[in-house]
């Protein structure tokens, strides 16, 4: 009996002395980059992170810079992808830089380490694929991406976009009808945003204040045709409603029109997908599948371009909608 006893008090100082579960397991090295490529633009921003481990709160850990940012341990770069027959090739080297304007608040930290391509380098070409390449210099371990590029000419309508009044140096717009137009190929998604000015007169000394300008996206859509001329709803109740909402009563003043502009963005297809993986689930099943096309990685890069119309006049039908309707005819539009 006393035997039994004492091989049961081993078995339990045995056991007992190990109650810990490392539940973290070997640590491996994971790089995250987010990353937009637009050829439009004169500089390239690639967002280039590490995932960590800790057993501390993960707010105050992450707010450490060495648990997140690589540094100048990695060599970035982006390059064409060689295609069969192919003898353009174009790299375009990067640098990391806290320069980045931010808007406050919360996660606003103030030392932020972007990637940003080096002075002096080439703009993109939008008829090549990009592979994003980041290389530990000294693990060795290489995370790569490709993405091909919206294949949109830098005019003065990339979008071939079809006026009311071609020809005309003022174009005029019709947030109330349709708009016609062809989306470059590669690009997934678009939206069309109207960006309204308009000029105050106050009623006793006459001067005219111009104010502006008021955004209001008046399309969103997907699964574009490529070379292909289609027709886009456009939705002037939404401008009516932006109108309405941004502009106060003021029986002093009256208001008018003045040239406004007209964006149009567009986004890849990879950029469409990472949002619909992560938009808000509105069924009984929570759980999604996370979505990432970064090779040996995780993250997105992908594409997009937007091109800014301006002098853009509304049209009639918007100016007596302005006037006439429920929603702004208290505003002194056209009023004197």
């Amino acid at each position: 009996m006393k035997k039994n006893i004492v091989l049961f008090l081993s078995l339990l100082f045995f056991f007992s002395c190990n109650n810990e579960l490392d539940i973290n397991g070997e640590l491996r090295e994971t790089t995250i980059v987010y990353g937009l490529l637009n050829h439009a633009d004169t500089i390239q921003y690639l967002k280039i992170y590490k995932a960590f481990l800790t057993e501390e709160n993960t707010l105050i850990a992450a707010g450490n810079p060495e648990n997140i940012y690589y540094y100048d341990s990695i060599e970035v770069y982006i390059e064409t992808v060689q295609t069969e027959g192919s003898t353009f090739y174009q790299r375009i080297d990067f640098d990391t830089t806290t320069s980045i304007p931010k808007s406050p608040g919360f996660f606003s930290n103030p030392y932020q380490v972007l990637y940003q391509s080096k002075p002096g380098q080439p703009m993109l070409n939008n008829e090549q694929m990009y592979q994003v390449v980041i290389q530990n210099k000294y693990t060795g371990k290489k995370t790569t991406a490709t993405t091909p590029l919206i294949n949109a000419p830098l005019n003065s309508n990339p979008y071939k976009w079809i006026a009311a009044n071609v020809g005309s140096a003022v174009p005029i717009f019709n947030p109330f009808s349709t708009f016609r137009l062809e989306v470059p190929n590669n690009a997934a998604q678009l939206e069309l945003l109207l960006e309204f000015r308009y000029l105050e007169k106050d009623r006793l000394s006459g001067q005219i204040t111009k104010k502006g300008p008021i955004v209001t996206r008046l399309v969103n859509t997907k699964n574009l045709k490529f070379n292909d001329f289609f027709d886009l709803s456009l939705s002037g109740n939404a401008f009516l409603t932006a109108v309405s909402q941004n502009i106060a009563y003021n029986p002093d003043v009256i208001r008018y029109d003045d040239t406004s502009s007209i964006v149009i963005i567009v986004a890849g297809e990879e950029l469409v997908r990472y949002n619909e993986v992560n938009s808000p689930s509105l069924g009984i099943v929570e759980e999604r599948p996370s979505y990432t096309n970064v090779s040996n990685g995780l993250g997105l890069v992908s594409c997009r371009f937007h091109h800014r119309y301006p002098k853009i006049m509304i049209s009639k039908r918007a100016v007596d909608s302005l006037k006439y309707s429920t929603q702004t005819s208290h505003l002194g539009f056209y009023i004197d």
